[in-house]
């Protein structure tokens, strides 16, 4: 793990090749479900393996730093699309390794059209990975990613106007390296309440502004009673 960024670790350890397939098979579940004309996957985590059963039909891969696969590079924070013009966004892990993650997700809800969808993926930090960070094994990579829990996720997402619409959790086992360890605690995938990572699936909601009634003048009751007729007699001296 020494000297590596979490993209390599992920491709490079038999802990990260499992969490990717475990990620790329709940995602590719997801997308079948969405349609629409433009999907976003940000970041290098899982570049091209996200989107293969997508029914969205054009897709750009937006990275900070310029890959093979990149499509446009850019900055999270600063995408270079127009407000409402996005159909569903895909977010691997990129909420661990950046300085502002609450200002990642304002942008991704600018571009993103009403109804539109979004993907986190993310590191639960009260799990046995969560205690591997702490117990300072992951401080040899090159930037320690910073774990941020679903419910800390879910209250900025609730802000922002998002509504969760599916949650996945998986990878229970410590992120060791050992082969004979790392098949001997298969057993721990059973404890789910203590995944690794979890997935969220992410709608953002419609603002409807409601259109006040106006009022209408209302006459009193007796504004219909018609007016009194004045009888006239003709032995009536007055006339």
């Amino acid at each position: 793990m020494s000297g590596m960024t979490l993209q390599e670790w992920l491709i490079s350890t038999q802990t990260g090749n499992t969490i990717l397939e475990l990620e790329k098979k709940w995602i590719n579940q997801i997308v079948t479900m969405w349609f629409g004309s433009y999907l976003l996957h940000i970041g290098e985590i899982g570049a091209g393996q996200f989107w293969e059963n997508s029914r969205i039909s054009r897709h750009a891969l937006i990275t900070s730093n310029i890959i093979k696969q990149t499509d446009i590079c850019a900055t999270f924070d600063e995408l270079p699309f127009a407000s409402e013009s996005v159909d569903c966004v895909i977010l691997p892990h990129v909420l661990e390794t950046v300085s502002e993650p609450l200002n990642v997700l304002k942008e991704i809800e600018r571009i993103l059209i009403a109804d539109g969808h979004l993907i986190v993926l993310g590191f639960n930090p009260y799990s046995a990975s969560g205690v591997w960070r702490m117990a300072g094994a992951w401080r040899t990579m090159q930037s320690t990613p910073r774990f941020y829990s679903q419910r800390q996720l879910q209250l900025w997402l609730l802000d922002l106007g998002f509504e969760i619409v599916g949650n996945y959790h998986g990878f229970c086992r410590p992120p060791i390296d050992n082969s004979t360890w790392f098949q001997k605690l298969q057993w721990m995938e059973k404890l789910s309440f203590i995944s690794s990572i979890y997935g969220l699936a992410i709608q953002k909601r419609r603002l409807i502004i409601p259109t006040p009634l106006l009022r209408r003048e209302r006459k009193p009751r007796w504004a219909n009673v018609p007016e009194p007729t004045v009888l006239r007699h003709d032995n009536d001296p007055t006339r």
